[in-house]
């Protein structure tokens, strides 16, 4: 069927309207477009279609740079100019936080750019099939493209990816490579046992099967600086992705709390203490809260110098309901599912008189945020920051007060 785009909407579609009124989502349109669109799946309130052309494009239609662009599912914007994807993510999040959280015209701050519009990534993770052959998932099924170009790693990724060379049936079916100071870091996936290979340039290597590591060359972890200050990044531990946007957004952060400076802080979601490093000079005790073993162990040692500084292993649902401390500061960086409810009790019976929620995923940060407005917070500042250009993910730090 032929549709209208009306507008972008979160997750990177565009909307349109059946003739009969219900919501239809497409990918890789823009506002104003007429397209002809097949429909891939139809529930009770919207629509998911695929695009089949587009019969009327906008003047803001721009061509793609990456050959694979609407294929591998990586990207989905990159028909959008840079600046009009900007744009397009302030007006989604104005129009969530304006429907969701039933707010009026909230002054949301103009999102920060990306330092970087290409090569930014210093983690990519690319799966691999029986022939040796590395690339991504197409979008929405298990079938892998083989990536010849992919304009998002740091350029030291894309290197280091055309120097690994697999024969045909070596066993592994993932890789990941993440950049740091010095030597990157490795990660073979496989279910066998870790394959023979020759290395002629330094490397930190692992084998994982089934999440346990081991060590093939090198270490287990890569360092990270940001803001001049050296953090040990062990496997699969969590690390910002865009090494130049993390420093902005830790200054956002760091600028949020300044004022409330003294007292206790709350660090919960903590990882491997970015947060925490820069915050413990300023008061007079840091608590960190992390479930992952080896983010609590790089946390531990890239704090060790503190001696204000505690930290808690295990959920932030479980942890939280036992602390009786009179936090004056909250930072809350969730993964995209956001705060467990038990969580979210339990930080409103903290009560803490200030809080900064670092979110990646819109959606669940409208609906925190609605949890804790109901248990007497307020808004006070809402600032985008662009972590990931070219794609929907839109990151947030959201500042609340008492």
């Amino acid at each position: 069927m032929e549709i209208l785009i009306e507008k972008m909407v979160y997750g990177g579609a565009g909307l349109g309207r059946t003739v009969e009124g219900k919501a239809v989502f497409v990918p890789y349109v823009l506002p104003g477009e007429l397209v002809d669109v097949r429909i891939v799946q139809e529930k009770k309130g919207h629509i998911h279609a695929e695009l089949i052309e587009v019969l009327k494009p906008s003047d803001k239609r721009v061509v793609p740079f990456c050959k694979h662009f609407s294929q591998c599912g990586g990207c989905a914007y990159q028909h959008m100019s840079y600046a009009d994807q900007l744009i397009a993510k302030q007006e989604i999040i104005q129009e969530t936080l304006t429907r969701t959280c039933k707010l009026p015209e909230f002054q949301i701050k103009p999102i920060i750019p990306s330092a970087n519009e290409k090569y930014y990534r210093n983690h990519i993770q690319f799966h691999m099939d029986a022939d040796g052959k590395s690339g991504f998932l197409k979008s929405g099924s298990h079938e892998l493209i083989n990536i010849e170009e992919c304009f998002l790693p740091e350029k030291e990724l894309l290197t280091l990816r055309e120097n690994l060379l697999f024969e045909d049936a070596s066993g592994l079916n993932g890789i990941d490579l993440r950049s740091g100071d010095e030597d990157p870091l490795v990660i073979f996936h496989g279910e066998e046992q870790p394959p023979q290979l020759e290395v002629d340039f330094s490397i930190n290597l692992l084998f994982e099967n089934d999440g346990n590591p081991m060590i093939l060359s090198g270490d287990e972890h890569i360092m990270k600086t940001i803001n001049g200050r050296g953090f040990r990044v062990s496997a699969d531990t969590f690390f910002q992705t865009n090494d130049l946007q993390t420093e902005r957004l830790l200054n956002e952060v760091l600028d949020a709390i300044k004022s409330a400076a003294g007292g206790l802080l709350l660090d919960v979601y903590c990882g491997v203490g970015l947060f925490s490093a820069f915050a413990a000079p300023m008061f007079d005790q840091v608590i960190g809260i992390e479930i992952a073993p080896l983010a609590c162990e790089d946390f531990a040692e890239n704090l060790d110098e503190f001696d204000n500084v505690a930290l808690y292993q295990g959920k932030a649902e479980e942890v939280l309901p036992t602390l009786n401390v009179p936090a004056d500061v909250m930072i809350v960086d969730p993964p995209r599912a956001g705060i467990d409810r038990k969580a979210m009790d339990a930080m409103i019976k903290i009560a803490p008189n200030h809080i900064v929620y670092v979110s990646c995923d819109l959606s669940t940060l409208a609906r925190d945020l609605n949890r804790l407005m109901e248990g007497d917070y307020k808004l006070i500042s809402f600032q985008p920051i662009d972590m990931f250009p070219h794609t929907q993910h839109i990151e947030s730090i959201v500042v609340l007060t008492k």
